[in-house]
């Protein structure tokens, strides 16, 4: 039965392992390949922001693994994937209105984050009119600047929180049920 116990534990590190070491994958992953569910785009932020959100995943899985223990395992592990679950559709939905996807001729893509409140020329402009936020972006070009133009900045900084934060709440509160799990010395045959 010892060996029940040391796969369980190898099991809990190694989900807490692979979740907290989620956002980084980015970095290894060819550029192709990337999408928002890797990590949202955050404009010229994500090469910083990657190890912070990685660092707030692993605090969280600690934390769980440290709180008194006033409720069960069991208890915190579940609480942790249902936040996980609320966490993913909080994300999805901000992902599909916020996100846009932009092709270039060479078929390569990349993500850019817009905003959620217009100026005056995005609002007045016969092409930007009404015009969905990808159609938007094609017609004032790719770069920070000019998604600016059609953009609110404040709008397009809340956007980018509003993302970030979910995406740490989502994978965050997973590693929260991963470290929930607390092995019992019957486990471990100690």
């Amino acid at each position: 039965m010892p060996l029940k116990g040391a796969l369980k534990q190898a099991g809990r590190y190694c989900g807490m392992g692979v979740v907290t070491g989620f956002p980084m994958v980015g970095w290894v992953m060819p550029h192709n390949w990337q999408t928002a569910a890797v990590f949202p785009p955050l404009g010229g932020m994500n090469h910083l922001l990657e190890p912070v959100a990685s660092l707030l995943i692993a605090a969280s899985g600690v934390l769980a693994a440290h709180l008194s223990k006033r409720r069960s395992p069991s208890t915190k592990f579940r609480r942790g994937f249902f936040i996980a679950a609320a966490g993913v559709v909080l994300y999805a939905i901000l992902a599909m209105t916020l996100v846009v996807r932009i092709d270039f001729p060479d078929h390569t893509y990349q993500y850019r984050s817009v905003g959620f409140w217009r100026t005056e020329l995005g609002r007045q402009h016969p092409d930007l009119k009404g015009a969905p936020a990808a159609r938007a972006v094609k017609v004032v070009g790719t770069e920070e600047e000019a998604i600016e133009t059609v953009w609110e900045p404040w709008s397009i900084y809340v956007a980018r929180f509003l993302l970030f934060a979910s995406y740490v709440l989502m994978l965050g509160s997973l590693n929260f049920g991963f470290g929930a799990v607390r092995l019992e010395t019957t486990d471990l045959d100690i």
